[in-house]
Parts: C-alpha cells; sequence; structure tokens
C-alpha cells in the first residue's frame, strides 16, 4: 500500500476531528443561551386611510412628497384596492412583523371599510400576520364610558368574533390601543388596553429618539420623522437623508437590549404625512448615493430576522456540515487532479496550468483598477441598489448580485427578491465566515473577502479540473483547450463574489466522474450544483442524453438523472417551510424584468436601442461577436458531425452527449434569461470550448485571433461589471 494516500487519509481524519471539537465547544456554549432566550414580538403602525382624494395632498394637513412604489403597486393607492392590500401584508408577513397596528376612528369611517378589508384579506389568503386595532382621538378629545362600550362592543362583534385567529392578543387578550390623549381606564375584563404616544401616562412609545423601554418591555423604532410641510407651529426634521442612520442606530439599541424586550413597535409602515414609512417608496429627499425603494423595507427585513433568530439553529448548526461538504468538495478535486486519468499527476503541467490560472486573475485585477480609475463609478438611476463598499480592489468584485448573496448568508431568506437565489454558495460564505471572522470589521465586508478569495481559489481548481476532464477527450488537444477556458470573455466572474466557481467546480467534478463510469457518483455533484444555481437543474439534462446512447445503463443513468434534479424540488419544499408557498422562488424570478435574445433582435431591426432602460449597447455590442463565434463553431460541429467526421472521429463521438446539452442550454438562456447575462451564463456551455479549441489546434492564425478576441471581450466585460455599466 502507498504511504501518500494514508498520510493524506490521518490527515483529513485528523482535520475533521479538531474541527468537529470546536464546532462541538462552541455549540454548547450557545446551547444555554438558546433555550433561555424567549421571542420577541414585533408590531408596525399601518394607516388605512388612503383613497383617490384621501391623504394623497388633498389638503394642507396631508402635504405627501414621497411616492409608494413596489414590484407590486406603484403611486398613491386606496386603502380599499384588495390587490394592494394584499401586496401590502405579504411583504409585512415575509419580513416577519407579528401584527399591524391600524389607525382606525369610528363604526362606519372609511379607515373602519378598509380595516374590515384588511381582515378579510388576511382570513382569505390564511396570511401569518395578526392585526389590532388604535382608536385615534377624532370628534372630541373624550372617550366617555359610554361611547367606549358602545366602541368595545362593534369591535368585538366586528373583528375580534369574526376574525378569532387574525385579531391580535396582548396579555391573553384582545389588544385594544388608544392614541393619545385619549386615556381610558385600564382594568378592562374583555380587552387589553393600551395608550400609544409621548405623554407621561401613555403605556407605549410611539416613537422615540433616542429609543426608551417601558416596564413591561415595549419599544419602538423610526428610520426618520419629518413634518415640515405640515402646518404645524412646531416642526420636527430627524434625519431627512438617512445619512445620520438613525434606524441603524436604534435598531442596534435594540439588538444590544434583546434581553429586556418583549414588544418592538415599527412606526411606521405608511404614514406619509411625517414620512415615517418604511413601506417601499421614491424618497424626495433621501441621499441617493444609496437610497433605493426597498432600502427601509430591507432593512427592517433584516434587523427583525436579526432580533428573533436564535443563535444555534441560525449559524452553528449549519456550519460543520457545510465546512465538511467544502472539504469533501475540496478533497476529491484534489483527488482528481493529482491522480486523475490513472495515472499520478504531472507536476509540470499542473504548475503550467496554475500560472496561466493566476496571470488571468492578474490580468483581470489589472484590468479592473485599470477601469475603475479612468471611468469611475457611473451614476446610479432612481431606485438602484448600487451599495460600494469600501475594499480596497475587493470590493470591485462585490457587484450586482453579489449583495443579495451577502445578505442570504448574513440572515437567510427575508425578502422575497432573495428566493431568485439559490442557497448553497451563501451558506459556504456563512460557514467560512464563522470560522476565520475578524472581529473588527463588519459582517459584509468579512463576506466579501471570504468570497473573494475562495472563488479564486475554486477557479484554479476549476482550470486543474477542466484540463484533467480534456485529458479524456483529446488528450493531444487539452493544454489548449484549458487556456481558452481560462480567458473565455466573461470568466471574470469566477473572481466576483457569485456562485459560478463553485457551480463550475461541481459541474466539472460531475461530468469527470461520469466520464468515469461512476454515473450515480456524478449525480451527488450534480445535485448539489442544482443547489447552486437555478440553472443547475438543466444539466440533469446529460443523463438523460446519455443513457439514449448506452441501452444496458438506462436504468443507472434515469435514478442519476433522479438524484440531480431533487435539488429543485428539495428548494421549493424549503420555500413551503419557509414561506407557506412552493411557487415563492417562481415568484421570485417572475419579479426581474428580462429583455429576451428575440425581442434585442427586434429592437436591433428596429433601431430602438434606447426605448427600454435595460437595454444596454455596450452588452450589446459585445455579445455579437460572443454569440456569433458560439453559434459558428455549433453550426461547425453539426455540419462535420453529418459529414461523416462522426463515425471517422473520435473525438466527435465523444463530445456529442455534452455539445448535445450545451446546445439545449443555449436555447434555454436565449429564451428565459435576460440576455445581459446570457454572456455570463454561456460560461456553462463550456464543452462549446472544446470545438474552438479542437478547431483553432489546427490553424495557428485562428487560434490567435480567437485567442486576442477573447482577452479584448474579457477586458470590455470586466469593465462594464466593476463600474456598474449596466445600463447606458
Amino acid at each position: 500500500m502507498q504511504l501518500m494516500p494514508i498520510i493524506h487519509k490521518k490527515a483529513l481524519l485528523l482535520l475533521l476531528l479538531m474541527l468537529t471539537i470546536f464546532w462541538g465547544i462552541s455549540t454548547y456554549s450557545y446551547l444555554s443561551r438558546y433555550y433561555q432566550e424567549r421571542d420577541i414580538c414585533v408590531g408596525i403602525f399601518y394607516y388605512a386611510w388612503y383613497g383617490e382624494k384621501r391623504h394623497w395632498n388633498d389638503c394642507e394637513d396631508n402635504a405627501v412628497i414621497d411616492q409608494p412604489y413596489t414590484r407590486y403597486y406603484q403611486g398613491y393607492y386606496s386603502s380599499l384596492n384588495e390587490t394592494v392590500v394584499y401586496s401590502q401584508l405579504k411583504l409585512i408577513e415575509m419580513a416577519n412583523i407579528d401584527f399591524l397596528l391600524v389607525s382606525w376612528f369610528y363604526p362606519g369611517s372609511y379607515e373602519d371599510q378598509a380595516t374590515k378589508l384588511l381582515f378579510e384579506v388576511t382570513r382569505k389568503n390564511n396570511l401569518n400576520v395578526k392585526i389590532a386595532l388604535m382608536i385615534e382621538p377624532i370628534d372630541d378629545y373624550d372617550v366617555n364610558a359610554t361611547k367606549l362600550e358602545q366602541i368595545k362592543t362593534y369591535i368585538m362583534e366586528n373583528y375580534v368574533k369574526p376574525y378569532k385567529q387574525h385579531y391580535f392578543h396582548w396579555e391573553g387578550k384582545p389588544l385594544l390601543a388608544f392614541f393619545v390623549p385619549l386615556n381610558p381606564t385600564r382594568n378592562d375584563p374583555e380587552y387589553s388596553f393600551k395608550v400609544i404616544g409621548e405623554q407621561p401616562y401613555a403605556d407605549w412609545p410611539y416613537w422615540s429618539v433616542p429609543p426608551k423601554i417601558t416596564e413591561d418591555g415595549v419599544t419602538s423604532v423610526l428610520p426618520r420623522y419629518d413634518d415640515s410641510r405640515l402646518p404645524r407651529e412646531r416642526k420636527i426634521v430627524i434625519d431627512e437623508t438617512y445619512r445620520e442612520e438613525l434606524y441603524n442606530e436604534q435598531w442596534r439599541f435594540i439588538l444590544n437590549n434583546k434581553d429586556k424586550l418583549k414588544l418592538v413597535l415599527i412606526a411606521t409602515w405608511n404614514e406619509y404625512h411625517e414620512r415615517t414609512m418604511i413601506e417601499p417608496h421614491i424618497d424626495a429627499t433621501a441621499d441617493p448615493e444609496f437610497y433605493f425603494p426597498d432600502y427601509l423595507y430591507q432593512k427592517t427585513c433584516e434587523y427583525v430576522k436579526l432580533l428573533k433568530e436564535k443563535p444555534f439553529p441560525t449559524v452553528q448548526f449549519y456550519s460543520l456540515p457545510s465546512l465538511i461538504l467544502l472539504m469533501f468538495i475540496l478533497y476529491k478535486s484534489f483527488q482528481i487532479i493529482m491522480h486523475g486519468n490513472g495515472n499520478s499527476g504531472n507536476k509540470q503541467v499542473i504548475q503550467q496550468m496554475i500560472s496561466i490560472g493566476l496571470i488571468s486573475r492578474f490580468l483581470l485585477i489589472f484590468i479592473a483598477f485599470l477601469s475603475n480609475t479612468i471611468f469611475g463609478l457611473r451614476t446610479p438611476f432612481e431606485g438602484e441598489n448600487l451599495p460600494d463598499y469600501n475594499i480596497p480592489l475587493l470590493n470591485l468584485f462585490a457587484r450586482w448580485d453579489s449583495g443579495y448573496y451577502i445578505n442570504i448568508a448574513r440572515n437567510g431568506y427575508t425578502v422575497l427578491s432573495q428566493w431568485a437565489f439559490r442557497p448553497l454558495f451563501p451558506l459556504m460564505l456563512k460557514s467560512i465566515n464563522f470560522l476565520f471572522t475578524a472581529q473588527d470589521l463588519p459582517t459584509p465586508i468579512n463576506l466579501i473577502i471570504i468570497g473573494f478569495f475562495m472563488n479564486n481559489v475554486l477557479y484554479i481548481i476549476s482550470l486543474l479540473l477542466f484540463y484533467r476532464l480534456s485529458l479524456k477527450i483529446s488528450p493531444e488537444e487539452a493544454f489548449i483547450f484549458t487556456l481558452i477556458f481560462a480567458i473565455y470573455p466573461t470568466s471574470f466572474i469566477f473572481s466576483a463574489v457569485y456562485p459560478e466557481s463553485l457551480f463550475m467546480t461541481l459541474l466539472l467534478l460531475s461530468y469527470y466522474h461520469l466520464e468515469e463510469g461512476k454515473i450515480l457518483f456524478s449525480s451527488i455533484f450534480m445535485f448539489l450544483a442544482g443547489l447552486c444555481r437555478p440553472e443547475g437543474f438543466t444539466a440533469s439534462l446529460i443523463y438523460l442524453i446519455k443513457g439514449v446512447h448506452k441501452i444496458e445503463k438506462r436504468k443507472i443513468y434515469g435514478i442519476a438523472f433522479s438524484i440531480s434534479l431533487s435539488s429543485l424540488p428539495i428548494f421549493l419544499i424549503y420555500s413551503l417551510i419557509k414561506t407557506g408557498s412552493i411557487f415563492t422562488p417562481f415568484e421570485a424570478e417572475a419579479l426581474w424584468a428580462r429583455t429576451g435574445i428575440i425581442e434585442m433582435i427586434l429592437r436591433i431591426g428596429k433601431l430602438q436601442l434606447n426605448v427600454n432602460p435595460g437595454l444596454s449597447l455596450p452588452y450589446l455590442i459585445l455579445n455579437l461577436p460572443l454569440f456569433s463565434m458560439i453559434i459558428t463553431f455549433l453550426l461547425y460541429y453539426y455540419i462535420s458531425m453529418g459529414s461523416g467526421l462522426y463515425f471517422s472521429e473520435d473525438f466527435y463521438r465523444k463530445i456529442f452527449p455534452y455539445i448535445f446539452h450545451a446546445t439545449l442550454y443555449i436555447v434555454f438562456i436565449s429564451f428565459f434569461v435576460d440576455y445581459i447575462s446570457i454572456a455570463r451564463l454561456s460560461l456553462f456551455a463550456f464543452p462549446i470550448i472544446w470545438i474552438i479549441a479542437h478547431k483553432s489546434s489546427k490553424n495557428k492564425t485562428l487560434l490567435y485571433n480567437i485567442i486576442i478576441i477573447n482577452i479584448v471581450l474579457l477586458t470590455f466585460y470586466t469593465a462594464l461589471h466593476v463600474n456598474w455599466y449596466h445600463v447606458t
């Protein structure tokens, strides 16, 4: 028995043992706190008084300068619009907010009708959010005994009894709040009475700067206050542009005092007159450098998640398994790299491959730095979220979707749009961050640093795996195959805080084991790839394509197909558990505006390049040569195959299943993916590179031209990505 494999196995077992001990000790320290922590309730003030010529600039007292703006409804809405109400309640539910405290006036009022609609929509859609009423002072400032009894009876008969499951209870009784200066007697046998406001006799604060905690563990949080446009003698303006970070400071106070809290009240969902709303909206005075319509809503989702989460299940439980999984992926990769194809690794070739990979990464970083220095960052459009982190060089690779993966790694799935992304990559980020957290850096910066270095390591590994796989296809041309793969025009994404490096590593591991005849083992890596990117499930078709050619193994290919495809239903089941709907990922994907390739071609023909702000002329110019090259070489392959080369050359037979799958994949992304992303995603149709390199290897002039074209396209794609030039 060889000595080296024994040493490798012992070292791996020792490392696993050390990690297990470390995980066990840290988990035990959290467990003692986990069972002691109680759930904290979160409520939000909600206003149901909006409608046509109602509270939208209808009088001096109702001045509004901001405008609602969500993916579901835009502009001044009606509180009696069922679609709007459902969308609002769904957003509130997704934010993990427990109940609404609805501003209510008197029986038969507009607000009364709107409140009934709130309850009815909640009941009809079985939403996991409750509602309570807050009686506002109107007509007079005194709720006498007779009037109070009438109101109590009306609310009991119209709200509490008909909607038992949806009316919010506090201290064992239905909550009925009163806004100051209303001040009823507290000891009511049917209701839990609470007075809201800042007066000394108030039970709970409406808002307070700085925040304070009541004796019964209640506090409130406020994003901003601005009544300067209302006809009031004493005008108050607090954090008008959000640059003072009032909301962050108040939430930090809340998170630091979790042990003292039972209830947190958010002021407000939609009070547009005093401008305290967290509902997605276009803000008239916020600093445009960082503000976007979902800014306050997303922050609320993140902070509520942090408030409610318990350390053990949300961090510790998933860390060790995902770390072991990452180690397993790395172990299998190194095993193939060093001992693949039935022989020990050729150190000289491996060193050459690593050198090519490192040179391409240094070139990429230089291009990113140079383009950012020359062109700078473009000004964001209204509503765009373009966060820029203060990390030299590395921040250039945390762009676009990186923010979504970072937020999922930090807080899990908290908003609908995040469900368009798969969990494996953020899970890996979170696991490594747990082991190597730099305590003096904010979590997002940690995750960016981890993501950048992890992805570059995985890129080098992918390069070596691609070389090993290519040796099985055409040993004489494997080096050229890998060279072109290393400088593919959109290979910049392997260095970005994206899941592409992990996805490619898993895809190559799957294909390599498939070529080795280890079909079921291959399907495990394909299953993991499906948990990495939404397109992962399409790669499962390779088992069906292979099965057609090998009748004797159709059953095992069918099992492998089922295993690899199961990543999609598993994610959908997870969605059902977390959100109550199996369709949430599809709903999230439907939110993203797409300009498909057909629409793009039509616009080119009509010269309508600036009709849609999502249509980027630079990307259009770059995509044309890239896709011309892809289509040209695909046609070359099928023409060559039809002319008899399929039977005369082993190369064409070997790659047919992969090329056929790559063709289906290109068709799929052309019709169902935004054209700006198509170039990036075409990376995963990498068998086309085998055709390009195979043809180029026989013609040095063509090879040099292909290399030059790839490097030029890579330069421009990188510049566009790091400088936010998504739209021009």
